[in-house]
C-alpha cells in the first residue's frame, strides 16, 4: 500500500471515532420500528433531522426513505427474532405462541403463575430454565414494549401465524 493512501486510511479511522454515530444499516435495523411509528406522524426529512439533533444519530432521509420503501425486510427480520423466544414461552406453558404474543395480560398472567416443573415433558428440544428466562426477557424487552402497531405489523410475517 501506498504511503499516500495509507496516510489517507489513518485520517478516515480517526475521523470514524469523532465523528458522530453513522452506522446506517445496525441503526436502521435497530430504530426502524420506532421510524416506522413516527413516520405517521412526522416527516422522513424531519426523522432525520430530530435523530441528529437529539441524539446525534446521522441517518439521511434517503437512507430511512429506503428502509420505509423495503419494510417487508425489516419485519421478517423482526419475527424472525422474537420466534424462538415465542416458542419456547408457549411451549412451556403449554399455550399457543400466537396467542401469547397478541395477548400482553396473559403473558403476565402466566409469568405470575409459573408452575414449578416449568418446561417438563415439552417436545424436544427441551428448553432449559435458562432458554426460559432468556425468551421471556426477549418477549419483555423485544415485543411487548413495542407499540401495538409495530406488533400488528410484524405479526404477519411470524411462520407460526400460517399453520
Amino acid at each position: 500500500m501506498d504511503e499516500y493512501a495509507r496516510k489517507i486510511g489513518d485520517d478516515l479511522i480517526r475521523a470514524s471515532e469523532t465523528e458522530g454515530f453513522t452506522a446506517q444499516r445496525s441503526v436502521i435495523e435497530e430504530l426502524f420500528p420506532y421510524i416506522y411509528v413516527a413516520s405517521r406522524r412526522m416527516s422522513l426529512r424531519a426523522i432525520s433531522r430530530w435523530l441528529n439533533e437529539a441524539h446525534d444519530v446521522k441517518l439521511s432521509q434517503v437512507a430511512i426513505s429506503r428502509a420505509m420503501k423495503d419494510q417487508e425486510k425489516h419485519w421478517e427480520r423482526m419475527a424472525d427474532s422474537i420466534q424462538p423466544s415465542a416458542t419456547i414461552y408457549a411451549e412451556c406453558h403449554g399455550e399457543d405462541p400466537i396467542e401469547i404474543l397478541q395477548d400482553e395480560e396473559l403473558f403476565k398472567r402466566l409469568l405470575m403463575s409459573r408452575p414449578e416443573n416449568l418446561c417438563e415433558g415439552v417436545d424436544d428440544p427441551d428448553p432449559t430454565e435458562k432458554e426460559y428466562f432468556e425468551a421471556t426477557r426477549t418477549l419483555e424487552n423485544d415485543w411487548f414494549s413495542l407499540p401495538e402497531a409495530v406488533r400488528n405489523q410484524c405479526n404477519r410475517h411470524l411462520a407460526f401465524w400460517e399453520a
